[in-house]
């Protein structure tokens, strides 16, 4: 699939909300310098593959939550919306500069780590930790009842972390006026 930024009229194949320019930009405007060769260097390449992985991390985390509606019913992203207001009633159009920003920051975390890691494969957690020997309760009954019986300690395998991909603050601060509120108060 080929690189395609989302232009603001709900393209169905776009995968990113900006552009390498727009990534190598934000962060020049910030006084990082991320070189396209030499040391440190990220080429074009690689910026997109991150952009894209930071647009499947948006889409993700954020998507279900976007105000308004698609703006085109067969458009690949959650934005561009029609219908969509921030919280000081001005219109949501295009893709917003907030997203944008929000993409970039998180393509260059996408350059350091996992942004959403696969859960860690099942265990079998009796032979797991029967074998670290952290057994937190053991019983033993004769007659007619069970003779043995053993329950160890809930393995700490990194699990209940991938429940949910982590969330990163500025990321959260960016997309915050993008999305519906989570719960509402009545009076």
């Amino acid at each position: 699939m080929a690189f395609t930024v989302e232009d603001g009229t709900g393209l169905d194949d776009a995968n990113s909300f900006a552009s390498v320019a727009e990534y190598r930009a934000y962060h020049l405007e910030r006084g990082l310098t991320i070189p396209s060769s030499g040391p440190g260097a990220q080429t074009d390449a690689e910026v997109q593959g991150y952009l894209v992985l930071a647009c499947d991390y948006l889409e993700a985390l954020y998507a279900e939550d976007a105000r308004g509606v698609k703006l085109e019913a067969d458009q690949a992203l959650a934005f561009p919306r029609d219908a969509a207001f921030d919280n000081s009633g001005n219109a949501i159009e295009g893709v917003p500069a907030k997203l944008k920003a929000a993409n970039i920051e998180a393509a260059y975390l996408a350059s350091q780590r996992t942004l959403i890691p696969n859960p860690p494969a099942p265990i079998d957690s009796t032979a797991a930790i029967a074998a670290t020997g952290a057994i937190t309760r053991k019983l033993e009954r004769v007659d007619d009842v069970v003779t043995e019986e053993t329950e160890y300690a809930q393995p700490v395998n990194g699990a209940a972390l991938c429940a949910h991909p982590p969330k990163y603050p500025k990321i959260d601060g960016l997309m915050l006026g993008l999305l519906r509120p989570r719960c509402a108060v009545r009076a």
